[in-house]
């Protein structure tokens, strides 16, 4: 039947056009290789555009010949992965190209026949910039991992004012366990007041919805141990974005000793501006930094005509050179008097 005859030669003109618009324009590489001896029988542009390699290059010899397989494991795991189900897909393998360079394909294959011999008809997507990028990220991910696990500070990760997870550090400072706090809000390791008199949880919501806007805070927050114990915090509150999903991520610095040193700085300098007794203090270049009320009314001058000056202004210049000039160095070795 010439009509029957002339559709099947019309079918298989269009199956051989298909075929070759898939094989020669296709951005990927596609190869077709003898399975005897992976001699190459043709390469489209994807191949050579990936590889650096021409057609004449490449047809005739075989894969072995011009060394493209950077791990020969990779081509034997082709090879037996095809003789048990003839296909293959989703294969990661090493290839090494014209220039000596290695890229990381993703392929594809199947076994063909051409002219009744059998061949391996291969599609290989570069994913080199993806594997590069995921390493980055694995490596990103574990510093991050060693900064969050070895932080001298307590650090939270919270969705809206949930925690979902902490640091070692964490742990120690609040005294609990990590099963005792995440899950739980601030608010539970936080009084029901702070210091200013306003409620814990309201003023906790303001800070919190702030750094959910992208506003970075930074405050000192009266914190709560899981036994009941007060401490003053230092706490930076940041928004953080994880796999395109956004969380708070809070850092709580211990102050507790810093806050009861300042205190008795501040005491100590009360009692200094207080006391009868004259009380300069000047730095190692015998520059005044600090008097007292005593001082200033019993020499007359004000504060800032003395302060940053040298000592020298104030003494008299009845004093003997020798006794002036031995001061600071019996000072710096212990004291004078």
């Amino acid at each position: 039947d010439i009509t029957l005859r002339k559709i099947k030669e019309d079918e298989l003109h269009l199956s051989e056009e298909k075929f070759f618009n898939a094989f020669y324009i296709s951005p990927d590489s596609i190869n077709i290789n003898r399975i005897s001896d992976g001699l190459y029988i043709d390469i489209n542009q994807g191949f050579m555009r990936m590889t650096g390699y021409t057609k004449e290059d490449v047809l005739g010899k075989t894969s072995k010949g011009i060394n493209i397989w950077a791990n020969e494991y990779d081509r034997s795991k082709l090879i037996s992965l095809l003789s048990e189900s003839g296909e293959g897909s989703d294969f990661e393998a090493v290839f090494r190209l014209k220039d000596g360079s290695t890229r990381v394909g993703l392929m594809s294959a199947k076994v063909i026949n051409i002219n009744n011999e059998p061949c391996v008809l291969s599609i290989t997507h570069d994913i080199t910039a993806r594997k590069k990028a995921e390493q980055i990220l694995i490596e990103n991910e574990i510093k991050y991992k060693a900064l969050f696990d070895h932080a001298n500070d307590a650090i939270f990760i919270m969705k809206d004012d949930i925690f979902i997870d902490c640091n070692t550090r964490t742990l120690e400072i609040f005294k609990c366990r990590a099963e005792e706090i995440i899950g739980q809000n601030p608010f539970k390791f936080s009084p029901i007041f702070q210091p200013d008199g306003k409620f814990s949880d309201a003023k906790g919501i303001y800070y919190i919805q702030n750094a959910q806007s992208g506003i970075p805070q930074f405050f000192e927050w009266k914190h709560m141990r899981l036994d009941g114990e007060l401490f003053d915090a230092e706490v930076s509150l940041n928004r953080v974005e994880f796999g395109n999903k956004t969380y708070l991520q809070a850092i709580v610095r211990d102050i507790t000793d810093r806050k009861g040193a300042e205190s008795k700085i501040i005491l100590l300098a009360h009692a200094l501006k207080s006391i009868s007794e004259c009380v300069s203090i000047t730095d190692m270049s015998d520059r005044i930094i600090f008097l007292n009320d005593a001082f200033i009314k019993t020499y007359g001058y004000t504060q800032e005509e003395l302060i940053g000056n040298p000592v020298t202004r104030i003494r008299s210049v009845n004093n003997p050179p020798e006794v002036t000039g031995d001061i600071l160095n019996k000072t710096l070795k212990g004291g004078w008097q």
